[in-house]
């Protein structure tokens, strides 16, 4: 859908029938976020619905980049 990037990509993900029957309130579709990184030589793929690059920054060198805490 949208390369925002080096390994960090928006993507549409189609919902199953049996996860909408399951869960009514869920569309058709959603948008999930590809993150692509290389650790000890393995190319490692991670998807989640945290879509937001600026919160979330993601991975760099393998390690993932989590906001500082507040403690």
């Amino acid at each position: 859908m949208k390369k925002r990037g080096k390994g960090d990509h928006l993507i549409r993900m189609k919902n199953s029938p049996q996860a909408r029957k399951k869960w009514s309130a869920l569309g058709e579709d959603m948008i999930e976020r590809l993150l692509m990184f290389t650790r000890k030589g393995k190319v490692h793929h991670m998807m989640t619905s945290m879509t937001d690059a600026l919160r979330y920054p993601g991975v760099r060198n393998g390690r993932s980049l989590r906001p500082p805490t507040g403690n």
